[in-house]
This record gives structure tokens, sequence and C-alpha cells, in this order.
């Protein structure tokens, strides 16, 4: 049962991580990026409670430290060396901004002693080689496929934590 709710945790960032990146959310619910990232980090803070068995009183402190994380601009890199810049330095500025992502909900469960951070900055490793992984397999919907790939790899990550 576990197995299944780890799962359910999974596709749950991959959604709402998804959603965080699109217009799709502002088309369905009239707002913009500051609300479909506060939707994001809620939604996965607050499902780890049952699913990941995060202690309750933890899940808003999480989600503001997903929100924090979120803040950080894109610094261009999106196209993975398509239009600006170079693969390797595209990597080089995703992966930062991986961990940047990560990195406070990390400290967060290191400081407060609620689990390990270390999966979460393991996570943020792996962002710039998601994004140039999805580039290199779907010519299709690059961008969208890594925010699935890479909202799920954060859900695991507080799993694991």
């Amino acid at each position: 049962m576990q197995f299944l709710f780890i799962l359910i945790l999974l596709a749950l960032g991959a959604a709402t991580f998804r959603l965080r990146g699109s217009q799709t959310f502002e088309r369905l619910a009239g707002r913009g990026a500051t609300t479909a990232r506060i939707m994001w980090a809620t939604s996965v803070a607050f499902a780890a409670v049952p699913l990941a068995g995060i202690p309750l009183i933890f899940a808003p402190q999480l989600a503001l430290a997903l929100y924090v994380g979120a803040l950080a601009p894109w610094w261009g890199s999106l196209d993975m060396g398509r239009q600006h810049g170079t693969l390797w330095g595209d990597i080089a500025w995703h992966t930062l901004r991986g961990f940047i992502w990560t990195g406070p909900a990390a400290l967060l469960f290191v400081l407060t002693g609620t689990g390990d951070g270390t999966w979460l900055l393991l996570v943020g490793g792996t962002c710039g080689v998601i994004y140039a992984i999805c580039w290199q397999i779907t010519d299709r919907y690059p961008v969208e496929s890594a925010e699935c790939v890479f909202g799920a790899a954060i859900a695991g990550g507080i799993a694991a934590a």
C-alpha cells in the first residue's frame, strides 16, 4: 500500500509541477505564475502528509520552502543550447537551478530533524540532465516532459527524505 501512495505522490508531483510551468494553469484558474507556484508547493507538501508520512505540522513549512525554491529565474537555459548559450552551459545553469529549487526544502528537512535532505539535493542535481535528456528523446514537448519528470523526482525526493 505504501508503494501505491508513493506512486500517487509522484503522479501528483509531475502533474502539478507541469501546471506550475505552463500557461494552462493561467487559462484554467485565471491566475499567473505566483499562484501556480503556490498551488504546486502546497499540493505536494500537504499530499506528502498521508502519502509519504510527513508530519502535518511540517507541511506548511515544506510548502513555503518549495515555493521559495521556485522563485529563481531560468537564466535562458530552457532550450538546452538550441537558441541561446551552449548545451553544456544550459545543463550547468539548470543543474544550479535544480539545487536552488530543492535546496530550501532539503535544508528544512535537516534543520527540523524531520528527515534527510540528501535525496532532495540529489534530485536537484539531476535537473539539467533531465531537461537535456527530454530534449533528446522528444521533439514535440521536451520542456513539458522534463517538467513532469523533474516534478515527480522532487516528490520522490520528499518521500525519500
